[in-house]
């Protein structure tokens, strides 16, 4: 049989079994609601179903016989059945009625759901022993336990960024027009997100504008969505931020979303090199077919396999990744590769493309029981996979180095095409003021044989004239000379030599004149 103690600041439960515990939590639920001093609960906004909520990989207790109280007269529906879901925040603490007496009682004596229930209850025990609720998330998670679950494990059930998310909201991000875009993208289907600018889009505009601003080194990356959109499915705004810079910061997300994406690449590496140890043909063929890693794992890392599981898969995902980190995303990769194989082999690179990067695959899901044991299963070498990264990143910092050492002589080249390219503008304007220079010194040359020609005519026409200015004396003197021969008066002889020279000059007397007087001479 089961006890209830009802004392004042004191409300436990201690169950024989999960049946007697409903029938003493309905009693418990009358009472408290009928109770003015009852605990008073802040309620999440009401989130929608996700498709295909009966499965077993969501509803990880589903063998479990549960039930959740009614808090205020608002249902906290259970298993497949549920249609709207009010999750408690974790503003206030989570009740401590539903304590199964766990304080004395070992976990390995209780039902899963009791269990969760006292880990709950008394996290300020169990959040030293990380390692044991570990192990009990690997077993499942009940879904009324799961928004708390995550809260607690990543440590942002306290988390002093919940006082600063409104103060985000007030602020303008650069990556609003980008994440406008993208969130229409995010979970299409689903009633929750595929209105526009509902309740769904609305919150995961919010919270992403929100991380943006907080973490402006990352800002917005695009993929980031999707985990965030499965955060929204299980708790309110406030809560999915302070959970998503967890998230980031401790489980290293946000190094797969810097701009250099450093992470990434070493995880690509990691999973290329498991490949050819665990799988070396189905290695060999990729390497056939050039089909590295980063065509078909960026996405299963960047969102943690949101786009490629449907969401109860996806949502068991999110609860091991919080559990044990970026290294199940790698395993489970692996555990994909293993388990599809045999058919990939005989594929072309096309069709492993859309094998490997179909969304929601219910064929995935077929296996999905298979693939999550074989993930879990699996043990990786941590020394291993540490020389895989420092031997990634030496690389890596081997190729930087290159980069900036290429990126140096690009920026040399360029200064150097810059001088060359100002040497041509100077040698074409040379050139042109050569040829103009030859033009003028043509038609100087033209113009200098005009003149030649010009001083040559001149000094012909000065010769002839000096000639003909010459041969006029000589005429006079001969006419001298036969008129001193002639007979003649010497008295007339003065008065007709005047007349004569005046021949030579500008003569008063006319040629007629000039012509008797001779004739008389003669």
């Amino acid at each position: 049989m089961a006890s209830i103690d009802n004392s004042p600041g004191k409300l436990s439960i201690v169950a024989d079994s999960d049946e007697a515990l409903a029938h003493k939590l309905e009693e418990l639920n009358r009472n408290l609601s009928s109770d003015t001093k009852a605990v008073n609960f802040a309620m999440a906004p009401v989130h929608l179903s996700r498709k295909a909520s009966t499965s077993s990989l969501v509803s990880s207790a589903s063998d479990e016989s549960r039930y959740t109280p009614n808090l205020n007269g608002s249902t906290l529906s259970t298993g497949s059945d549920k249609k709207h879901t009010r999750w408690p925040s974790f503003t206030n603490a989570f009740p401590s009625f539903l304590n199964s007496g766990a304080g004395s009682a070992p976990l390995s004596t209780m039902s899963l759901w009791q269990q969760w229930d006292s880990v709950i209850n008394n996290w300020d025990l169990y959040s030293k022993k990380k390692s044991q609720v570990s192990e009990l998330i690997k077993r499942g998670i009940p879904d009324e336990f799961r928004p708390l679950v995550w809260q607690l494990y990543t440590g942002a059930h306290d988390s002093p960024l919940k006082n600063a998310y409104h103060k985000y909201l007030k602020e303008t991000s650069p990556f609003e027009r980008a994440i406008r875009r993208d969130v229409s993208r995010t979970y299409p289907k689903h009633d929750f997100f595929k209105e526009k600018g509902a309740g769904g889009q609305t919150s995961l505009y919010n919270v992403m504008k929100a991380y943006s601003l907080h973490d402006r080194e990352v800002g917005y990356c695009q993929g980031s969505g999707f985990i965030v959109g499965l955060l929204l499915m299980q708790m309110n705004e406030v809560d999915a931020f302070a959970v998503l810079v967890q998230l980031m910061n401790e489980y290293r997300l946000r190094e797969l979303y810097k701009p250099c994406m450093s992470e990434l690449g070493v995880r690509m590496h990691q999973l290329d090199s498991l490949l050819a140890e665990h799988l070396p043909d189905l290695y060999t063929h990729f390497v056939a077919q050039a089909f590295a890693p980063s065509l078909y794992a960026s996405a299963w890392f960047l969102t943690l396999f949101a786009t490629a599981f449907t969401l109860p898969m996806a949502t068991r995902v999110m609860d091991l990744f919080i559990a044990e980190g970026m290294d199940f995303i790698l395993r489970l990769s692996l555990a994909i590769l293993t388990q599809f194989a045999p058919r990939l082999i005989q594929m072309d690179m096309e069709s492993m493309i859309f094998f490997l990067q179909q969304t929601e695959s219910t064929e995935w899901e077929d296996h999905g029981r298979i693939l999550f044991e074989t993930a879990t299963a699996l043990k990786l070498n941590q020394r291993k996979l540490k020389k895989l990264r420092n031997e990634y990143l030496t690389v890596r910092s081997q190729e930087r180095g290159e980069q900036i050492e290429l990126r140096r002589l690009r920026t040399e080249n360029g200064l150097l095409m810059q001088r060359l390219a100002r040497m041509e503008e100077d040698n074409n304007y040379l050139a042109s003021q050569l040829v103009d220079c030859n033009l003028q010194r043509a038609q100087l040359a033209e113009e200098v044989i005009r003149l030649r020609g010009s001083v040559a005519s001149m000094y012909a026409r000065e010769s002839t004239a000096t000639l003909a200015s010459a041969s006029e004396p000589s005429t006079v003197s001969a006419l001298t000379a036969s008129a001193s021969t002639a007979p003649a008066s010497s008295s007339a002889l003065p008065d007709k030599v005047p007349s004569i020279t005046g021949v030579n000059g500008v003569s008063a007397t006319s040629p007629d004149s000039n012509a008797s007087e001779l004739g008389d001479m003669c």
